[in-house]
């Protein structure tokens, strides 16, 4: 479990990175579906609601925010990478969302890295190649059983 292995806290300010309202992620803010690809509706150059945000956008914490062992040029919108743990099934793992045309050869690296030491030992990384079209290049899994596999390419809706 990734939660035994890490101190998980944000110790890192999101600064001028928005990342999380730019497309990666979906949810329904005020009625009004994010989807996947699109920047939120209440996004501007700044949140036009950041005092009065939903819960579910200041619960929100990227795993680059939480982990000061990821080094700064990761930061999502330095990388167009964001990455954040989930539970499925009772199984913490670390969710990668790449919207690179080119896999990110260096993050991949270095999360394969980490996967072999144990400190994440499930990672889905997904690898949009054409974002924002919603395609999925690649769909990589990293489990503790298996090195890796690579999950047939599909369209994500």
């Amino acid at each position: 479990m990734i939660g035994a292995k890490l101190p998980l806290t944000a110790s890192r300010p999101c600064g001028t990175c928005n990342a999380c309202c730019v497309g990666f992620l979906t949810a329904n803010i005020y009625g009004t579906p994010m989807i996947s690809g699109r920047p939120c509706k209440f996004l501007d150059k700044n949140c036009s609601i950041y005092n009065f945000r939903p819960q579910l956008c200041k619960d929100y914490i990227c795993e680059w925010k939480s982990n000061p062992a990821i080094p700064d040029r990761f930061k999502p919108n330095n990388s167009n990478v964001i990455m954040h743990i989930r539970v499925k099934e009772g199984y913490d793992y670390l969710q990668v969302l790449d919207r690179n045309k080119e896999l990110h050869k260096e993050l991949y690296d270095w999360i394969y890295r980490y996967h072999l030491q144990g400190i994440y030992e499930n990672v889905i990384y997904n690898h949009y190649s054409n974002f924002p079209s919603n395609y999925l290049g690649n769909q990589i899994v990293l489990t503790k059983n298996e090195k890796f596999r690579i999950i047939a390419t599909e369209k994500v809706n």
